[in-house]
């Protein structure tokens, strides 16, 4: 006998497919039955909430059925935007006659349950900041061998959630292939791995992370109009873990001179730049020692070999850095009219020397959007990978 709860969404947006199962000791398994990755922090909803406690009542079927399992579905479970809706981690369960229940992946139990006997509910939301203090209302009816204490086998629904900006989307790299980088947006470039530039089964999400030696590995970028950002609005987003002798110039990624956008690890003790982050942005630079139209250099230190989020915005005449979620600098272009563009980049090199300000470390979940300023202000990092729709 075990005791269910499924968790859906049923949201328009968003698509339901297979969940997960977890035993009575927050194993997440598969539909077969086999071990696998899950977490209830990936669990989000209410549109529009700031990273916070819950604050909306988790909606949920009135009755659950408990002949053979308690089957409660929620109805207004979602999948979170880079903006930061509140994670749920937990549940906090209050039946009649009953002790209250903590259900989650480390304790997925109910206790206590009479059989034959109809238990009126309440479910509450809670994260790592609080319970919520709305609640949600449900009854159920246990069979004749439902009592005493019964696991909770929690179906964890996973989303296919969709990104509002997905069309505005022109390269995608999520390090989901094997051995070989391919390019999960809708405008699927070809991309390549160069050198001994490889998929490396360590990752912030999903089954790997681009990994790069420092000596000159590389993905290589096509000539593509549909990577011209233009003089719009742009986003920029990746998570990076450095690793070995950090370069004094560690590009993360460059363009040509011609509407030029870089991003670098700086480490040049001699410049002055130890342990700093370089972002610049360029207009038909005919020398490569012209000054910029906009850069920030910011005293963040990311050198470290842990995973960090960068974020990288143009909005309007302004370019803002942004270093796991909080802002670490902002430049105004000297021309508003600047253009930039990712045809013919390289990610893990500089553009025109291959022999020297390559990145070490590991690249993942790199995402390109045009038209789409995603961020304005400090924000909570992505708790998963970036949605492929």
């Amino acid at each position: 006998m075990r005791t269910l709860v499924t968790i859906a969404a049923l949201v328009a947006s968003l698509e339901v497919y297979a969940g997960h199962w977890a035993d009575q000791n927050g194993q997440c398994l598969d539909e077969g039955g086999e071990p696998t990755a899950c977490k209830w922090g990936q669990m989000y909803w209410g549109d529009g909430q700031t990273y916070s406690p819950p604050i909306v009542a988790p909606q949920v079927d009135a009755n659950a059925d408990g002949s053979e399992d308690i089957r409660i579905t929620l109805l207004n479970l979602m999948q979170g935007s880079q903006n930061g809706w509140s994670a749920v981690t937990y549940f906090r369960v209050e039946c009649d006659g009953l002790p209250v229940q903590i259900i989650s992946a480390d304790n997925p139990r109910l206790t206590g349950l009479e059989p034959e006997t109809t238990y009126s509910c309440l479910i509450y939301a809670g994260n790592d900041l609080g319970l919520g203090d709305q609640a949600g209302q449900f009854t159920v009816t246990t069979d004749a061998e439902s009592g005493g204490g019964l696991p909770v086998w929690v179906i964890w629904a996973a989303l296919n959630p969709t990104d509002p900006y997905f069309s505005n989307v022109v390269l995608l790299l999520n390090a989901e292939e094997t051995g070989a980088a391919q390019d999960q947006s809708s405008f699927n470039h070809e991309v390549s791995l160069q050198d001994n530039a490889t998929i490396s089964p360590t990752s912030k999400f999903g089954e790997g992370a681009y990994e790069f030696d420092g000596n000159l590995d590389y993905i290589s970028l096509p000539i593509s109009g549909d990577l011209d950002l233009g003089s719009s609005d742009w986003t920029i987003e990746l998570w990076l873990s450095t690793s070995g002798a950090v370069a004094s110039y560690n590009y993360v990624f460059d363009t040509p001179h011609t509407q030029k956008v870089y991003f670098l690890t700086d480490n040049s003790v001699a410049a002055g730049y130890e342990n700093k982050l370089d972002v610049a942005v360029h207009d038909a630079k005919p020398s490569p020692t012209d000054p910029p139209t906009a850069q920030i250099i910011a005293d963040v230190n990311v050198n470290d070999g842990s995973w960090h989020f960068i974020a990288i915005c143009r909005s309007n005449d302004s370019i803002m850095l942004w270093s796991d979620g909080q802002l670490a600098g902002e430049a105004v272009m000297s021309d508003p009219l600047v253009s930039a563009s990712f045809s013919g980049g390289r990610i893990g090199r500089y553009i025109n020397d291959a022999s020297y300000n390559h990145f070490s470390g590991l690249i993942d979940e790199f995402r390109v959007t045009a038209g789409v300023c995603r961020y304005s202000g400090n924000f909570s990092p992505p708790t998963r990978a970036f949605p492929t729709r």
